[in-house]
């Protein structure tokens, strides 16, 4: 779906949106058609989990199926940004890939700004890149008659089966449903070799938030703070 969203490439420069939503709407129908002779009780409900970085394209996700539930995941941003900085080498962190030729979305915010790359520390950019996810999270939350719904990180599992599924998605949870989702939730998804145990989000902040430099707290104030208090004040709220 992602490549879906981006091959008209940054701000529709090689097709129109009409097409990049006609194209998603076909590339969302073929993954998800039944197969021929499935038994009827195959699922009835898609579901899809896509990248931060398809939130600057949910415009066309929302003209395209105008009708679909959503929800949008955020995190504390100092978090987020140990998540994406904290590495080996920095330079390819995922929220740096466009420091060089800022897409659109960045571009228009250093404009309105009026900051220049020059300017900007490796924190601060990154900031900014997740700052234009959170905007246009935030533009469509706000719009009227949308389908979305936004969810800590923290209280992910506990609202996604106690709201979310059940009312939001009208996906009604059955007793073994909701144990096996707990089970699930004790695990660790991401770890690559050895204790796949999920010790809970509460450690691993706390974690991210011991190794948080002076300047990435910087940052987060900065350029992201606001944003996420808006997101904290929509949290849990169908809009």
């Amino acid at each position: 779906p992602l490549t879906a969203l981006k091959i008209c490439g940054d701000n529709y420069v090689h097709c129109s949106k009409e097409t990049a939503i006609q194209i998603f709407k076909d590339v969302i129908y073929l993954m998800g058609r039944i197969p021929t002779g499935s038994k009827s009780d195959s699922p009835h409900h898609l579901f899809f989990k896509m990248q931060s970085i398809a939130t600057i394209s949910i415009d066309v996700v929302q003209a395209a199926f105008p009708d679909a539930p959503w929800v949008f995941v955020y995190r504390d941003p100092v978090e987020v940004l140990v998540s994406h900085l904290n590495i080996v080498h920095v330079e390819r962190a995922k929220c740096l890939q466009s420091k060089r030729r800022p897409q659109h979305h960045i571009q228009d915010f250093l404009d309105r700004s009026r900051l220049t790359l020059k300017q900007l520390s490796n924190e601060e950019f990154c900031a900014i890149y997740l700052s234009t996810i959170c905007d246009s999270a935030l533009q469509a939350l706000n719009a009227p008659e949308n389908k979305g719904y936004a969810v800590n990180y923290h209280d992910a599992l506990d609202v996604l089966m106690n709201d979310i599924l059940p009312t939001h998605f009208n996906i009604p949870l059955t007793s073994n449903e909701i144990s096996r989702m707990t089970d699930v939730g004790k695990l660790y998804s991401k770890a690559r070799e050895g204790d796949f145990q999920w010790t809970g989000s509460s450690e691993d902040s706390e974690r991210k938030q011991e190794v948080a430099s002076d300047a990435i707290h910087r940052a987060s104030d900065e350029f992201l703070t606001f944003c996420y208090a808006q997101l904290e004040n929509m949290k849990h709220r169908k809009t």
